[in-house]
């Protein structure tokens, strides 16, 4: 209200000095002494008229105020162009105070407050004067001449020069037994606790007192220590209770609503810390300060475009002060930006930082991410000094982790210079690949050992990498109980599961979600999912591995549809994540082991189902298991999609297609079906491709027959066209059948039946054996088996061609059929004719 009646007299010319000094004392008197000091301080620093600032009127509420919020030096200053002595003897007490950090029972206090005292002329004056003296635990003057005009302010500091003189003798009595007679005595009370180390048994006095007296600043000084100690929903209601308190007009709301951002993203309610930035700015939006607060909230909340938008809401971006509001004013404008100036803008900055290796080499990969989309603009100016700087930083920092360059080894091995890295990262992460691959560990881990978003982990499934194990086998029934949980409360969506959605036609992702009652995420998700989009959209068509055969460096090319088609997945998984209610997870709080660790943000989504007894949608079998020894109810996509069967959400042709289109992106072990796999593997052009690699799971041969029967059809429909595919079907079938078959002692037996049905397919020729014969050697060194099975089919073979021929024309028939294979198999021909019993 003060400041609003400054501006009114400003603008008609009137004494404005008095409002702003009245201004200054509401702010004192709410404890808001950063408020107070730039009320009463000329621009830039504060908003006060050069001629409000050299009134002496506002000059000793400037002093005063330096003061009492520990401007030493400032208040100093000012002291020596006063001539009043009552002022300048009640600063140079106050600074005293502060000197001790607020302990005003001390003998050099007291002395200064005497002196105050004594240079006290009106009634006014002395009230002040004799408060401090109290306050200082003092002996009090004769106050009988102030007690007749002002009796209960005489009353209250006869009781807290009295309570805080007792104290000294029997502890803390006096001061308990009176708090319930004045405000002070409250504080003076919680200042003992305080200086005795509990802060919280301060804050829950101050509280209590706020409480008793209505008093809006003990309750704010409240939520101070409770924030201080830790005790953030203490805190937050002890703000809230202020704010209400106060009402709309009160100077010391942006200290609560700044307060609230704090303890409320401590906390880890980003909703609720946006909500409190957002106040916050409202109050003054050329509050940078209040700025920076919600553009923070909104990058924790995974909402980086609104984050820009806070940022240039005036036009030109608010200048980073520190540096990671540098690092985010770089990552924001280089993702968002449409200045073709912000390059060399941003490159300003480095002079800030000179020596920041870490913080130059994000800024320089930020600037090249920016480079590389081909829709910001960047002046030729500026890519010349983004060229330069990059050559300076390669060369101060050759060995940065952050930004660096490799050159090109020699013609004949241009990856040399490579070869001990790549080595390096393969053996590092070779155990984690194989027992993810093996459905031993979660994708979560494949994603921390390789230094790859958990988002980017899961939508990058190939034969190599088959990460994610949608379908439990045999189906839990926890998993049928999960989603009929589901339907009845809300569930928490994994990225694993994001994933598949993202797979699927956006009518059928809508009919799944919209199966569920309730459906949410967590922020850390989607940031992750942001990253993963980031990377594959600057990802080349060149990928450099290490080959484990070869013992050395490598390179594997991608077609322009393949990265096209990864790229639109990763857009469609954000496009899902960011239309889905989110939650902020800034760190484990019910994962007891994991609380600490780094690197968790997979793990959030099970960490709030865990906290609030959610059900988890999650398409890694994996982390679903782990899930439900935490207690938490778990299911995947699959018992989601039979359950909107049943309840003819879904029709069963519908449910076929969705699932042949999983089984095409590697979902391994869903249940065998001859229908689905052939939908699948039609839809793949009979390539032997996700669906062969189901093939080679034990879990697709619970029907051998129906299975084998399957394999033979699949090879049978490329062996003319496309034979190498055929030896890829003959290969999974082979590896299937031998992982399926328990005891290992039956596993000769079924083997030999199976080669024995694929050697008498009519598409059997001499031209089609070689590839048939790969295709099982190749099933064979997948399961570390011997050709046993392969020699006692061919011997069976043979001896039915003997039975129907005789030895002359059998021999020639198998030795034809075997003529365009290699001379291994050549061999063994031979060696079956030669040793082939006589009946």
């Amino acid at each position: 209200m003060s400041v609003r009646v400054r501006n009114s007299r400003r603008a008609w010319y009137g004494d404005s000095t008095e409002a702003a000094v009245l201004a200054v004392q509401a702010a004192v008197l709410s404890a808001d002494l950063a408020m107070a000091w730039s009320l009463a301080q000329p621009p830039p620093e504060g908003d006060a008229l050069p001629r409000e600032a050299a009134d002496d009127r506002l000059y000793e509420q400037t002093a005063l105020v330096a003061a009492l919020s520990g401007r030493e030096q400032e208040a100093e200053q000012l002291l020596e162009g006063m001539t009043d002595s009552f002022t300048k003897a009640h600063i140079t007490a106050l600074i005293a105070e502060v000197r001790r950090g607020g302990d005003t029972e001390n003998t050099q206090v007291r002395g200064l407050w005497l002196r105050v005292w004594e240079a006290a002329r009106s009634e006014q004056e002395q009230l002040i004067a004799a408060m401090g003296l109290a306050e200082a635990g003092a002996e009090l003057p004769d106050l009988k001449h102030l007690a007749a005009h002002f009796p209960e302010a005489v009353a209250e500091i006869e009781l807290l020069a009295r309570a805080l003189k007792g104290s000294s003798g029997d502890g803390l009595a006096v001061l308990r037994a009176n708090v319930t007679r004045s405000p002070l005595i409250v504080l003076k009370l919680a200042q003992r606790y305080h200086r005795g180390g509990d802060i919280q048994l301060a804050a829950q006095t101050l509280r209590n007192g706020a409480d008793h007296w209505r008093d809006v600043r003990l309750m704010a000084m409240a939520a101070g220590l409770f924030r201080q100690s830790g005790a953030y929903a203490s805190a937050r209601e002890c703000a809230e209770a202020a704010l209400r308190m106060a009402g709309a007009d009160w100077a010391g709301q942006g200290r609560m609503y700044a307060l609230l951002v704090e303890v409320e993203s401590a906390d880890g309610r980003m909703d609720q810390a946006t909500n409190a930035a957002l106040q916050l700015l409202s109050l003054d939006p050329l509050d940078d300060d209040a700025r920076w607060a919600l553009v923070r909230c909104y990058a924790a909340r995974a909402l980086p475009e609104q984050a820009w938008q806070t940022l240039t809401e005036r036009g030109a971006p608010v200048e980073p002060r520190s540096r990671d509001e540098a690092l985010l004013w770089i990552g924001l404008g280089a993702a968002f930006s449409k200045d073709a100036h912000f390059t060399g803008r941003a490159l300003a900055l480095m002079q800030r930082w000179p020596d920041d290796e870490e913080f130059l080499g994000r800024l320089l990969g930020a600037l090249h991410f920016r480079a590389a989309e081909p829709t910001r603009l960047i002046a030729q100016q500026d890519a010349d000094r983004l060229r330069a700087a990059t050559e300076s930083y390669l060369e101060r920092f050759p060995a940065s982790t952050v930004f660096r360059a490799v050159s090109v080894g020699p013609p004949d091995n241009p990856l040399a210079n490579l070869t001990e890295e790549l080595r390096s990262a393969h053996e590092h992460t070779k155990e984690v690949r194989e027992k993810v691959a093996g459905g031993e560990l979660p994708a979560g881990l494949l994603s921390l050992a390789a230094g790859r978003t958990y988002a980017e982990t899961c939508v990058r499934r190939t034969a190599e990498r088959p990460v994610v194990y949608a379908a439990d086998f045999p189906v839990q029934s926890a998993e049928t109980e999960a989603v009929q949980s589901a339907l009845r409360g809300r569930v928490v969506l994994d990225t694993s599961a994001v994933a598949t959605l993202a797979l699927l036609d956006p009518g059928v992702s809508e009919q799944l979600v919209g199966h569920l009652q309730a459906v949410t995420t967590t922020d850390q998700l989607l940031a992750d999912a942001l990253r993963a989009k980031e990377s594959i959209a600057l990802r080349s068509d060149v990928t450099l591995a290490w080959d484990e055969r070869s013992t050395e460096a490598t390179v594997l090319l991608s077609t322009p549809e393949e990265l096209a088609a990864l790229r639109s997945l990763a857009a469609r998984l954000v496009e899902i994540m960011q239309s889905t209610p989110r939650v902020s997870r800034p760190e484990l709080r019910s994962l007891p082991r994991l609380t600490r660790a780094r690197g968790t943000a997979w793990l959030t989504a099970v960490d709030y189902a865990k906290e609030h007894s959610l059900v988890l949608w999650c398409d890694d079998r994996v982390l679903r298991t782990l899930a439900r020894t935490q207690d938490v109810a778990a299911f995947g996509t699959l018992t989601l999609l039979d359950a909107c069967v049943s309840s003819g959400t879904l029709t069963f042709e519908e449910n076929l297609v969705v699932q042949a289109e999983l089984l095409r992106n590697y979902f391994v072990d869903i249940p065998f079906s001859a229908d689905l796999y052939r939908v699948a593997a039609q839809a793949d052009g009979w390539q032997a491709k996700a669906v062969a690699v189901a093939l080679s799971r034990p879990t697709a041969w619970l029907d051998a027959q129906a299975a084998s029967t399957f394999a033979l059809e699949a090879a049978s429909r490329v062996i003319g066209s496309l034979p190498q595919e055929a030896s890829g079907w003959l290969s999974a079938a082979y590896a299937g059948l031998h992982r399926a078959t328990t005891p290992p002692s039956y596993r000769g037996r079924n083997l030999q039946v199976l080669v024995w049905q694929i050697l008498t397919q009519p598409w059997i020729t001499a031209s089609s054996l070689p590839f048939v014969l790969t295709g099982l050697r190749t099933g064979m060194d997948a399961v570390a088996d011997s050709d046993a099975s392969l020699r006692a089919a061919l011997a069976q073979y043979y001896q039915a061609l003997v039975d129907k021929l005789g030895h002359i024309t059998a021999a020639s028939v198998l030795m034809n059929l075997f003529a365009l294979t290699d001379e291994k198999d050549k061999a063994a021909a031979a060696r079956t004719v030669l040793t082939q019993p006589d009946r």
